[in-house]
């Protein structure tokens, strides 16, 4: 009886586990794809500003840590209001440092260009 319990806590643990680490795929690939969107604005604009595989990861690091306090947020115990504006902070940050600290002012100024042609059309 003792082997069955304690085979049964693995399995679970193992697949517990399993769960955690696909659901951190999911977040990493989304991550992937907003910055494979953001890098097409930017070409669509002047190819020559395309993103290193160094602000790639900063990016993909920072939209993973975005979606976690998104989540967070969205699972806390606050008021839709606060909820609201623990989103809104999240996004406003992360916007923020992409702009700032990680494209330079050039492929700032042509993630701009895109989004406002984009708005345009």
């Amino acid at each position: 009886m003792k082997i069955s319990r304690i085979l049964f806590t693995f399995l679970g643990i193992f697949l517990f586990s399993l769960a955690g680490i696909s659901q951190s795929n999911d977040l990493r690939q989304k991550a992937e794809e907003k910055v494979a969107a953001i890098n097409e604005a930017i070409v669509s604009q002047d190819p020559d500003l395309a993103l290193s595989p160094e602000q790639r990861e900063q990016i993909i690091n920072l939209h993973i840590k975005r979606t976690q306090l998104i989540r967070e947020a969205k699972k806390s115990d606050a008021s839709e209001e606060e909820k609201s504006e623990q989103i809104k902070t999240a996004i406003r940050d992360f916007n923020q440092e992409v702009n700032k600290s990680i494209l330079t002012k050039k492929q700032a100024k042509a993630k701009r260009s895109a989004a406002q042609a984009a708005k345009n059309e």
